[in-house]
């Protein structure tokens, strides 16, 4: 299959993994990839975490953006036979609205959505879609008041299998402690975890923890470092001071303490073979007429 996604790509966002999760493991199955993502000056996450593949296009801004920009050349002369969109609210929604009825033309176009409500933006129900993938039911059930139904696909946010790793030794590498709990945050979503430490930290008297933040959120990192400097979060890694390349390297040092600590594999195969399956439902759907 030929398979085009639009959104973030090789960056620290929630949107940009998902994306690189499924877009690679097509890859590994043999399937054709093309990626439009974000302009290296405007991105949704706080830091790029890779260099570009030669599959990935970087053709737009975010839709924050002023003004937004998309160029619409990549995606009117690449050849694809689905066009998965992922977190249409970071995209520049009314610029690909000129040009969607050219995409639908030529391919089958799946809306993933990241937002936990129906929005009130009416630039996002501009596009006809041919599926839209919730993500869980609390999801489906915001989304079948606004859309049909029967376009609505559950299809879970990668909760990856279990995997038995070598804890003690991931720890060691990774200087981190062998007695205690580790509490986690990383990415623009550590703001919303700031206000939580000081409870977390709390609890170090009963409980022997140790709280790692992982950033390059400027709100998140000013609360990071007030808590740092009262000893109430443990560790912190400022993602700015390292070079692209560095930062990759964080991230994946980042991946394999969640894989080797908390027992998660990379590489979710059913949640994959759920993808292939969908998409493979949607063409035999279109040679039903």
């Amino acid at each position: 299959m030929k398979i085009a996604i639009m959104g973030g790509w090789n960056t620290d966002s929630g949107a940009s993994y998902h994306s690189e999760m499924i877009g690679r493991a097509f890859i590994e199955q043999g399937h054709q990839l093309k990626v439009f993502t974000f302009y290296e000056d405007s991105f949704h996450g706080t830091s790029i975490t890779g260099e570009n593949e030669d599959y990935v296009t970087r053709c737009m801004t975010t839709s924050n953006a002023k003004p937004p920009r998309l160029n619409p050349v990549p995606f009117l002369t690449e050849e694809y036979d689905y066009f998965i969109v992922e977190d249409l609210g970071m995209l520049p929604k009314d610029l690909l609205g000129k040009i969607f009825h050219r995409i639908r033309k030529k391919a089958k176009t799946i809306n993933v959505v990241h937002d936990g409500v129906l929005a009130k933006d009416p630039s996002f129900y501009q596009f006809d879609w041919d599926a839209i993938v919730s993500f869980d039911s609390r999801y489906t059930n915001f989304l079948k008041k606004a859309y049909d139904k029967d376009k609505i696909h559950m299809i879970p946010y990668p909760a990856h299998n279990m995997q038995t790793g070598d804890k003690k030794a991931a720890r060691e590498k990774l200087g981190l402690p062998q007695d205690k709990k580790i509490v986690f945050t990383f990415g623009p979503a550590s703001q919303l975890v700031a206000p939580l430490i000081p409870a977390i930290s709390s609890l170090k008297k009963d409980y022997p923890l140790h709280i790692l933040g992982l950033t390059n959120h400027s709100r998140a990192l000013k609360l990071l470092k007030v808590f740092k400097q009262s000893r109430a979060l443990n560790a912190l890694i400022f993602l700015s001071n390292h070079s692209p390349g560095d930062r990759k390297a964080l991230i994946s040092r980042k991946l394999r303490f969640l894989t080797r600590t908390a027992c998660i594999s990379c590489w979710p195969q059913r949640f994959i073979i759920n993808w292939v399956v969908f998409l493979d439902k949607l063409f035999n759907f279109t040679l039903s007429f």
